[in-house]
């Protein structure tokens, strides 16, 4: 499973990565209590996730941001056995 968001950045804090974006002093911010285990952000139908795991179903692009344009991030939680 993946989430998708249109958002710009991926932060690392706290040991934890989370999505997030923000337009003036307004941010959205995306965590899961199961941690991601890789996020990218990427411009939507150019190197986006959704377009990265529509060509093999894994996420192989991973971007840290990226600016002024129709952005959006993706990330799976890891998995636990």
């Amino acid at each position: 499973m993946y989430v998708l968001c249109a958002p710009h950045l991926v932060l690392r804090f706290q040991g934890r990565t989370v999505l997030a974006a923000y337009r003036g002093n307004t941010w959205i911010v995306i965590g899961a209590s199961i941690p991601f285990t890789e996020c990218s952000v990427g411009y939507v139908g150019v190197n986006d996730g959704w377009t990265d795991l529509a060509e093999n179903y894994r996420l192989d692009w991973l971007y840290d941001s990226a600016f002024d344009g129709n952005i959006a991030l993706t990330g799976p939680p890891c998995q636990y056995d």
